[in-house]
């Protein structure tokens, strides 16, 4: 491993760590929805290099878009997958080696190995010039024209089927995830942004949980990753995620390990990023007239 990698990698432990305190987690989890297909680890590497980025690509990639890096302008550094191919030799019928005509044994293409990490550069749109920016309408908020779009969009990448009830077993909520009979309901009455927002929140619910008790995490666990992926992916759309308290993250984490903090940000960070890939995938094919996610 070359020094910059190790580097890298001693940023990433520290900024983990660093995450989970009430105020760093909630900007971690608004950054998060700016850069929702990059890795937890990324993620925290652009926050801790460049806080107000927007926008980041590779050199080529902006130049794909029709934009420049300006002269003089400083990459942020972050750690792209290093892979190997795998081959196996071919098998006959009788489980041995074929072998061509010059007698060299056939290989299959098994796929590939992941077998460390190298550094990479990505730039920040402010540190670009050229054609303007594809216009974003990820931006839904209030009264929606789409709300049935964005409603269908939701429900296909939900685990549980969902509907709009009149009234809820619980009191006083707007929406609720019921594992048992895998269900999701939310309360008649909601606006459209409200109801969208209350869809969000308990498919996440339904997403981050585990129906096998002896892999289930623990219910603060499974309460964090749910109100977290909520929140990123409500930002992400540009709906008020509600005001959530993240004031018990820092005594939550008090006694955990590097490894089982990292564990909790890849959660999120994978089920935010499969329900902001689909929605988006399918507004994408239905208005492709609207660009509603130009960052993959």
């Amino acid at each position: 491993m070359n020094e910059k990698t190790q580097a890298l990698l001693e940023k990433l432990e520290e900024g983990v760590k660093d995450v989970f305190t009430s105020e760093r987690f909630v900007k971690y989890l608004s950054f998060s929805a700016k850069f929702h297909n990059y890795s937890y680890n990324n993620i925290i590497l652009i926050l801790a290099q460049k806080p107000e980025a927007s926008m980041v690509a590779g050199f080529r990639k902006w130049n794909e878009m029709g934009r420049f890096v300006k002269k003089g302008e400083k990459g942020i550094s972050i750690l792209a997958p290093n892979f190997k191919k795998k081959y196996e030799p071919k098998l006959d019928q009788n489980n041995c080696p074929v072998k061509d005509s010059k007698g060299k044994e056939v290989t299959v293409d098994k796929g590939k190995d992941l077998i460390g990490f190298f550094p990479t550069h990505v730039f920040d749109a402010s540190q670009t010039d050229g054609d303007p920016m594809p216009e974003l309408a990820s931006h839904f908020g209030g009264e929606m024209q789409n709300f049935n779009l964005v409603w269908d969009a939701l429900c296909e990448c939900s685990p549980y089927p969902a509907d709009i009830v009149e009234t809820l077993d619980v009191n006083s909520v707007k929406g609720v995830c019921v594992h048992t009979k895998k269900q999701i309901h939310v309360a008649q009455g909601l606006s459209q942004e409200e109801a969208i927002a209350t869809l969000i929140h308990e498919i996440a619910h339904a997403r981050t949980y585990n129906p096998d008790p002896e892999q289930r995490t623990s219910k603060n666990m499974r309460e964090i990753e749910a109100e977290s992926c909520a929140y990123v992916v409500s930002s992400y759309f540009g709906i008020d995620p509600g005001i959530s308290s993240f004031e018990y993250i820092a005594s939550w984490c008090e006694n955990k390990d590097v490894s089982e903090l990292k564990k909790t940000l890849s959660n999120i960070n994978k089920e935010a990023n499969i329900i902001i890939s689909h929605v988006t995938d399918y507004l994408n094919k239905r208005q492709p007239e609207k660009i509603y996610d130009y960052s993959r």
